[in-house]
């Protein structure tokens, strides 16, 4: 029975949600029909926090005074924070986590471990990864849908970072 109880949480949980969205919309003076170019977005999460209202952010246009690796060095980092935090609730009590990541410069700044602890996981192990000891991993930027989106990269210096779930909440 816990289990469909979860379910009906969630599911309640993302119609409070939607009643939320149609509320803020009602609210803030843009509409997802507009242009909107938002100037100095410092870390981009009013930019993102209208592409979440407006369902996706087609029309939005967002600056920042941060070079462009400095940028993807802090959004990256979130996405791994936000990806982390996630997991917790998805991943089962002693589950494993593994996140196999570049560790030169810049993204030895990353701190895997730092958010690892931030999520309420636990570091593990760091082992050494090299693409070689996996015969027939080809990897890919994965970059949205550009044309390079598609093509190999150099792996460089990277680890597998294992983290698990060790409290329950």
């Amino acid at each position: 029975m816990g289990r469909i109880d979860d379910i009906l949480s969630r599911m309640v949980g993302m119609i409070r949600l939607a009643d939320e969205k149609i509320e803020i919309e009602k609210r803030i003076p843009y509409k997802s029909s507009q242009k909107i170019l938002l100037v100095g977005e410092g870390d981009f999460s009013f930019a993102t926090c209208l592409a979440n209202v407006f369902g996706n952010a087609s029309n939005l246009f967002a600056t920042s005074l941060d070079s462009y690796s400095e940028v993807i060095e802090r959004l990256h980092r979130d996405l791994v924070r936000g990806f982390l935090k996630n997991a917790y609730e998805l991943v089962s009590y002693k589950g494993q986590i593994h996140i196999t990541h570049k560790t030169a410069y810049p993204f030895d700044r990353w701190n895997i471990r730092e958010l690892a602890k931030e999520a309420r996981m636990e570091y593990v192990v760091e082992t050494e990864f090299n693409k070689w000891d996996y015969p027939g991993y080809c990897n890919k930027r994965g970059e949205g849908h550009g044309i390079r989106c598609d093509e190999s990269f150099p792996v460089g210096a990277c680890s597998t970072f294992v983290i698990s779930i060790v409290t329950l909440v």
